[in-house]
């Protein structure tokens, strides 16, 4: 399957300064080649995926400028518009899949609630593929590796949604 640089968006929450979860997800479409003994077929495939993967987070040093962090969780790949490169009459179907998700990162400050971010997630994931008007099936062992740089802004959503006195900002008015 296809390496392929995509924009992505990554959510979190935070429970505690060091606790949070994060939900990834894209959009991707990625060719299938042969390999191995079938090598000379070359792209028999391509799909489009919605991979998202939800990740518990540990989170160090949350009040310094460096803050790394590791991940455990899932994530699930759906495949939607598999197409088959074996010839008319043949079709494409992959199963969606479900894998363990491992995580490492790093946020680093720059100020006034904005950073940048490093991360990488390997998850471990099987599924199968059928080409339809062939016969052939296939056992696929998925093991996307992720790797992510980006920036964020991190906010409280109290103060998005209410929740705090407004009445002290304002003072008396006489």
């Amino acid at each position: 399957v296809s390496d392929e640089v995509i924009p992505a968006m990554t959510i979190s929450y935070f429970f505690t300064d060091n606790i949070a979860v994060e939900l990834f997800c894209c959009f991707a479409k990625h060719s299938i080649d042969a390999t191995g003994s079938i090598a000379a077929l070359g792209e028999i495939g391509d799909t489009w995926i919605f991979p998202p993967a939800l990740t518990a987070q540990y989170h160090f040093n949350p009040d310094g400028t460096f803050k790394p962090y590791v991940g455990v969780g899932m994530q699930y790949i759906a495949f939607f518009d598999e197409d088959s490169k074996l010839g008319p009459g043949t079709s494409l179907g992959i199963d969606d899949g479900l894998g363990f998700t491992l995580q490492a990162g790093l946020d680093v400050a720059v100020g006034n609630g904005w950073y940048l971010n490093a991360d990488v997630k390997k998850t471990w994931l099987n599924t199968n593929a059928r080409w339809g008007g062939t016969g052939v099936t296939a056992d696929v062992d998925l093991d996307p590796l992720i790797v992510s740089a980006g920036f964020g802004y991190r906010f409280n959503l109290s103060d998005l949604l209410g929740g705090h006195d407004t009445t002290a900002a304002y003072g008396d008015l006489k």
